[in-house]
């Protein structure tokens, strides 16, 4: 959904390596929300350093991508996958090293660092202290809340860390409710940048006719929804009314390990957002669910304050969403307060069955376009860009610090 007025204009003189484990191709939503920011970076202003993946999305990149194999870089062993974990944080040292390379090189005005990983976290800040070049910490998780899920030592390690960067960097969040959660857990005053939508809904006519009745799914499954879509493939099991599409980078071998699977059920891939967007609008629902007790890796607040990046893409799809989540999550709240989708609110797989098959007898409610378009206007382009503009036109590197312009005189002569 692209602004009628005229978008914001990138700053000219303002440059950004991107620090991110995950490159803006890679197919999953955090990078997705990162390209549509870069994309309207001007040639030469934009550096992304990334984790190198054999998993790609078909996209126009006007920036370089230096990616880095971490794996060899920490632990280079065919063997040995409990080491892995913390030989990754060893990584950090080298990367550290290489990031003052691109500093010195690319003289950037910030750097910019999804906030979920710990070894690119640490040596974002490590870089980030050396040279005085401002980082930008953009959050799209409770960071801290999946270390907690998964290990005690980790989080001894890492709350320190966290703390050093809530006071050295500009915190960014993807949603209100994490702002909130770092405001109160740091006293800070977070800038929200939302997903930022430049294209347009996509129109939908509902289907008539007999079933069956055509689910679609969009995105990654694991410990944040996986139990809700077993009960759904189960139930895509005993009706043959009901039919289950699935896009996702899951591998399949991975989801027949987790019981989603069925002759009613396809699997596939949609490697860019047109693509994925023009098969989900051959569905007749689209299901996003969240679990609502959390799960390997995860805690309940991990998934209270979250709104998936599918959300977006549902609303842009064309047919109606059914969010399934606790009322009391941010996703639920956000589609309640635009009244933008269907909603339910109960745990059990007998109620989503029977939701399922109300559909089928009495067929899918309708959602008023105007509250489709109300609630795709909070991520309008022009709004988000202008506020991430804003916080690179504010960044400055601190008086604190002259390292950087000694190896910046160093590196000249």
């Amino acid at each position: 959904m692209v602004d009628a007025v005229t978008s914001p204009v990138w700053p000219a003189e303002k440059k950004l390596l991107v620090w991110s484990k995950s490159a803006p191709d890679f197919p999953s939503g955090s990078p997705a929300i990162l390209a549509e920011l870069l994309r309207h970076a001007p040639p030469g202003h934009v550096r992304v350093v990334a984790e190198d993946s054999p998993l790609r999305r078909q996209m126009d990149i006007a920036y370089p991508i230096r990616r880095l194999n971490i794996r060899r870089m920490s632990w280079p062993f065919p063997r040995g996958a409990r080491v892995i974990p913390w030989a990754r944080l060893l990584a950090a040292f080298p990367m550290t090293a290489i990031g003052l390379r691109e500093v010195l090189s690319f003289q950037p005005s910030a750097i910019l660092t999804i906030y979920f990983d710990d070894a690119w976290m640490i040596s974002s800040l490590l870089v980030s202290l050396i040279t005085g070049t401002p980082l930008i910490v953009y959050v799209h998780d409770p960071y801290l809340e999946n270390v907690r899920a998964s290990s005690s030592m980790r989080l001894k390690l890492m709350k320190p860390v966290e703390k050093s960067i809530m006071r050295q960097a500009q915190i960014l969040t993807l949603y209100e409710s994490l702002s909130r959660h770092y405001h109160e857990l740091y006293q800070v005053s977070p800038s929200v940048i939302p997903h930022l939508v430049t294209k347009k809904r996509l129109s939908w006519t509902p289907p008539g006719g007999k079933p069956p009745l055509v689910i679609g799914f969009a995105g990654s499954i694991y410990a944040n929804n996986l139990r809700q879509m077993k009960d759904l493939a189960g139930i895509c099991g005993n009706n043959e009314n009901i039919h289950l599409r699935i896009f996702t980078p899951t591998k399949k071998e991975e989801l027949l390990k987790a019981g989603i699977s069925g002759e009613r059920i396809s699997v596939m891939f949609a490697d860019n957002q047109d693509k994925l967007l023009a098969e989900l609008n051959k569905c007749h629902l689209l299901y996003l669910p969240l679990d609502s007790e959390g799960g390997e890796g995860l805690t309940r607040l991990n998934l209270k304050v979250v709104l998936p990046t599918k959300a977006v893409d549902y609303l842009l799809a064309g047919p109606p969403a059914l969010v399934h989540a606790p009322s009391d999550y941010e996703v639920f709240r956000f589609f309640q307060t635009t009244g933008s989708a269907l909603l339910l609110d109960a745990d059990s797989s007998e109620t989503l069955e029977q939701r399922l098959n109300r559909y089928l007898d009495s067929g899918i409610p309708g959602i008023p376009e105007h509250h489709l378009l109300a609630a795709l206007d909070h991520f309008s382009s022009g709004k988000v860009l202008e506020k991430f503009f804003t916080v690179l036109r504010n960044a400055s590197p601190s008086p604190r610090h002259s390292i950087r312009s000694s190896l910046t005189r160093s590196h000249a002569t």
